[in-house]
């Protein structure tokens, strides 16, 4: 019986643990807009706060596209954060990223696959300067050696509610 007891005492305490880690995620929850209005992402919590959906869409014309969505969950075997993303028509097929926080930022080694099939590594650090804002910086890795490839920054779209 006290076996049983420590085992139950475990698992809890993981998916706790689990849950508390997957949280740095909580200041991109919600609704997002780029500054031109030109394309919308939107993050919001999965079962149990367990693990973190999201898409983006691009505007064309009077409408908008949804061109990638996926997920994040917390891997507690290499005690990461884990994301998987699928995208069309914006370069990107495949996304597979592994990070968390680092010095006050969220920062994601990415593997991607492009709509070509070729392969690219790079770095995405978000950076949430106030809860309405974040800025973004994507840095291409080639040879071991950090390029600047893409940067900008997400607006919190305040006329839509949280899913």
């Amino acid at each position: 019986m006290r076996f049983f007891i420590f085992a139950l005492t475990l698992l809890f305490s993981s998916v706790a643990w689990s849950q508390t880690q997957l949280h740095q995620l909580s200041p991109a929850i919600g609704h997002w807009i780029t500054p031109d209005g030109s394309a919308r992402q939107h993050f919001y919590w999965g079962v149990g706060e367990r693990i973190v959906h999201g898409y983006m869409e691009i505007k064309v014309g009077d409408s908008w596209e949804k061109v990638a969505e996926g997920s994040y969950h917390w891997d507690p075997v290499a005690k990461t954060i884990r994301a998987t993303f699928v995208g069309i028509k914006m370069g990107i097929a495949l996304f597979y990223g592994k990070g968390g926080e680092e010095g006050g930022n969220l920062v994601f080694y990415n593997r991607t696959q492009s709509e070509k099939g070729e392969w690219m590594d790079s770095v995405e650090t978000w950076t949430f300067g106030n809860p309405d804002s974040f800025e973004y910086v994507i840095e291409r890795v080639e040879a071991g050696t950090r390029k600047p490839w893409y940067r900008g920054q997400w607006l919190r779209d305040k006329s839509k509610t949280n899913e």
